[in-house]
């Protein structure tokens, strides 16, 4: 990923100055970057794929259990839907569009930081995970078929 991008993640993302998280196992190849910031209790992980942000969330030490930040608010905060907007996609510069997506996953990070907190920091931890397993097969059956 161009430096650029990675200096306006930086920007957006005062994780490590305003949280207490600390950032571990950046990669950056000409194909792919990733990066963690990491608290006591929790790990974001961004991960470029095909041209697009995503970000992951698990408990630390647990990487294993990673759920995607956009379908754990939108379990979080139903019946409200959040969603992974598209506004990016005519973006034909790909540091644009990455800046574009960072810009919207930070703001949603913010204002959910409490919720997500709450959430992976449970004593009820296994069960609401096992309940958002179950969100996600009822809501994207398909992808579940089988197995």
């Amino acid at each position: 990923m161009d430096y650029e991008v990675i200096k306006y993640l930086n920007e957006c993302l005062k994780l490590a100055e305003d949280y207490g998280f600390h950032k571990a196992n950046e990669i950056n190849d000409e194909y792919s970057y990733s990066i963690e910031y990491i608290s006591k209790a929790f790990v974001f992980l961004f991960q470029t794929y095909h041209q697009e942000m995503y970000v992951t969330i698990y408990k630390t030490g647990c990487p294993k259990r990673s759920v995607d930040l956009i379908n754990l608010l939108n379990y979080i905060n139903q019946p409200i839907t959040i969603l992974m907007y598209d506004f990016y996609i005519e973006e034909k510069d790909l540091n644009e569009r990455y800046k574009k997506q960072l810009r919207y996953l930070s703001n949603i990070i913010y204002a959910n930081l409490t919720k997500i907190n709450n959430f992976l920091s449970s004593t009820e931890y296994e069960l609401k995970l096992s309940n958002l397993r179950m969100y996600m097969i009822n809501k994207y059956p398909n992808l579940f078929e089988g197995g």
